[in-house]
């Protein structure tokens, strides 16, 4: 969610797919809003989100933590060529 400028900056140099999760803060609101009246006890705001969610699902942890160092790697470099703001280092493991 671009929340921040920072933020903004982060998700704008995304891959395609990342890029396509991102909502604005005003859209999460609306549906959260939306579906919190309807007494929705799990809300996943946008079709994308929708999306990863059922892919987390069913992909091994493996494949899940390839894809996600792959990300963090392009943020970096991207982060490192730039003069802008640094992004946030992640930690190497994330699922084991």
């Amino acid at each position: 969610m671009n929340t921040t400028a920072e933020i903004t900056c982060q998700n704008k140099m995304a891959s395609h797919l990342l890029k396509w999760s991102v909502m604005n803060p005003e859209e999460v609101a609306c549906i959260a809003i939306e579906k919190m009246l309807q007494r929705k006890k799990i809300i996943i705001p946008g079709f994308w989100n929708g999306m990863m969610k059922r892919l987390d699902s069913v992909l091994p942890g493996k494949l899940k933590q390839f894809l996600i160092e792959g990300q963090l790697k392009r943020m970096e470099n991207i982060s490192s060529e730039k003069t802008v703001s640094p992004i946030i280092r992640f930690p190497q493991v994330l699922y084991q």
